[in-house]
């Protein structure tokens, strides 16, 4: 699955994996300037997660109709490529969560 991804996803949606680890970051960046003890910080790291998602989502709606047609020849689902990447960013995002925890944790 992963050599699969980055021979044939990466290439396509670079720009929005990079949009989302962008956004993941800037949302990993504000836990670790007011600590994980705040609850406004959950409530705009989420917002910003939510607006990243739904530019992520304008973004490809617009060039679906240079690329649909490629996955339909491919054997490929759009919707089900789209899901796969939104997973792999809300993973990531997890995992540099549980990073900037330890690290304010311990600082």
């Amino acid at each position: 699955m992963i050599r699969r991804f980055l021979k044939l996803y990466f290439p396509l949606f670079k720009h929005l994996i990079l949009l989302n680890v962008l956004m993941s970051v800037l949302a990993a960046r504000l836990f670790l300037q007011e600590g994980f003890n705040v609850y406004g910080v959950y409530i705009i790291a989420s917002s910003i997660k939510i607006v990243g998602y739904a530019l992520s989502l304008a973004v490809e709606r617009m060039f679906y109709a240079k690329r649909g047609y490629f996955f339909k020849n491919v054997g490929l689902s759009y919707s089900r490529i789209f899901a796969y990447i939104l997973l792999l960013d809300l993973g990531y995002y997890i995992i540099i969560l549980l990073i900037c925890w330890i690290v304010k944790s311990f600082i």
